[in-house]
């Protein structure tokens, strides 16, 4: 009887290990999303959710309690479903130095690599320009050439 509560014991610490935690303040990772994904409105920066660990912008009270209700449904409206990834970047956006992979910001999802302290918040000051810089140096790489001459050559 006692292995047996042992075994219980054991296999309820498991499952635990599983389940959904609240979320923890000191690992939330910003998603930066500046639609809403409930109303498809501008985000004020006042109101977010947070879930698995990950805070996503809405723009009133009220889509905050919506989104909880069917996380999955709202998610799937954000660029890649909700999960951040990595931009891939070598190139500062913002000074065109090699990047620093401790020097990173996360906007709408993407990862985004900086050379140095300071180019993260030349870059949230404009993510548009910068965006646009980002993509025009990525592109000019040889293996993006590369990969962007076979895909037209399967469009052709």
């Amino acid at each position: 009887m006692k292995t047996l509560m042992i075994m219980c014991s054991i296999a309820a610490l498991a499952l635990s290990a599983y389940a959904e935690k609240p979320a923890d303040t000191n690992t939330v990772q910003k998603f930066n999303n500046t639609t809403c994904p409930v109303m498809d409105g501008k985000v004020n920066g006042k109101n977010h959710v947070v879930y698995n660990n990950v805070q996503y912008e809405v723009c009133c009270k009220s889509c905050e309690k919506t989104f909880l209700k069917d996380p999955a449904k709202y998610l799937a409206k954000l660029p890649n479903d909700g999960k951040i990834v990595e931009a891939g970047n070598t190139t500062c956006p913002v000074m065109g130095g090699n990047v620093n992979t401790n020097v990173f910001t996360v906007y709408n999802g993407q990862k985004i690599y900086f050379c140095c302290p300071g180019c993260d918040k030349t870059f949230n000051a404009d993510p548009a320009k910068y965006l646009k810089k980002l993509k025009s140096a990525e592109s000019a790489k040889p293996e993006a050439k590369k990969e962007k001459e076979l895909d037209n050559k399967h469009t052709n």
